[in-house]
């Protein structure tokens, strides 16, 4: 299938693109920032297979006119701006273009030119904080938008189940979690880093992390999981829900993290530090996820994650250790 992937050099689309494109499928990759040498080798190995182009959500005719050109099948839509609160409060109309006038855009450049397919990448977020984290998360949950991200992502789903009623095309959404793995770097739509991505960053610095919250859970999945997950929503003949999870399926603490990070590279330390401490990783009740149930993806898809947090982390570091030598 040739697919079209809006957000391509991002670090969850950058892995879409290259999955897409192992699985010897033509891929049209838009980018909003050119990208670096490191983005260039990790799809070099099937850099055949893919088009690379500036692609900016924010312009229609841009958008529309590209998609005209290049008759994808299918659209992954994943352009998004991830931003920390001081973002948020600096610029909320951006982030609204982006997050979901990109998403109606991409919408209307699909429904002018006939492609077939529609994948939405959404967000756990929009579940908000779960105060038990040991009870499954199921797509039926209540959604809350408890800031622009969420409310852009609880909108845009709306959006995509309109547009399929309205139109016909086959739009489905795939919330995705807490996510680490391969190609995870900062960019100008994604300046927080993951936990695991900061684990790594302290050990390759030799540093000792400070880490507040260990207690807090959340549903930790390596990027090739999501990415596969995203795929075959994409490829699955047909979709009995409107929205599925994308996961692993499972809840770790922090602490299990630290653990099982500390496993897998002895040499890494760590402190846990006080309330008013300084810390590189902090997490509060308001970022706390249960684990998200994945029995749709399972049962309704067929697909399996792979996975789990300890062999996750170990195929990451065993990459990461391979492109710092």
């Amino acid at each position: 299938m040739k697919t079209l992937v809006t957000g391509a050099i991002g670090f969850v689309g950058i892995n879409v693109v290259r999955l897409l494109a192992e699985q010897d499928n033509q891929v049209v990759a838009l980018y909003r920032t050119p990208p670096d040498q490191d983005a260039l080798d990790f799809l070099e190995p099937v850099r055949d297979r893919i088009d690379l182009l500036p692609g900016d959500v924010e312009d229609q005719e841009q958008l529309s006119a590209i998609v005209q050109e290049h008759r994808p099948e299918g659209i992954i839509h994943g352009a998004a701006m991830t931003p920390r609160p001081e973002t948020e409060r600096a610029m909320p109309a951006r982030i609204m273009n982006i997050n979901f006038m990109g998403t109606i855009k991409a919408l209307d450049a699909a429904r002018e030119n006939g492609v077939r397919s529609f994948v939405y990448v959404s967000s756990n977020g929009l579940y908000g904080g779960i105060e038990d984290p040991t009870k499954p998360v199921t797509e039926d949950t209540p959604a809350r938008g408890d800031n622009l991200y969420a409310i852009a992502k609880v909108a845009s789903e709306a959006v995509c189940n309109r547009y399929k009623n309205m139109y016909g095309i086959n739009t489905v959404s795939g919330r995705v979690c807490a996510t680490y793995g391969p190609m995870e770097r900062p960019t100008r739509s994604r300046t927080g880093m993951s936990a695991i991505c900061e684990m790594a960053r302290a050990l390759l610095e030799g540093q000792v992390l400070r880490v507040r919250g260990v207690e807090v859970a959340r549903s930790w999945t390596h990027v090739a999981d999501i990415a596969g997950e995203l795929i075959a929503l994409l490829e699955a003949p047909k979709h009995s829900y409107d929205a599925y999870n994308v996961s692993y399926g499972v809840a770790y603490t922090l602490q299990q993290v630290l653990d099982d990070f500390t496993t897998v590279e002895p040499k890494f330390r760590y402190e846990i530090v006080g309330p008013n401490d300084e810390a590189d990783v902090a997490y509060g009740p308001d970022a706390q996820r249960g684990p998200l149930d994945i029995t749709r993806m399972r049962e309704d898809i067929g697909f399996q994650p792979k996975f789990d947090l300890a062999t996750g982390i170990a195929d990451y570091m065993t990459w990461l250790h391979s492109t710092t030598v």
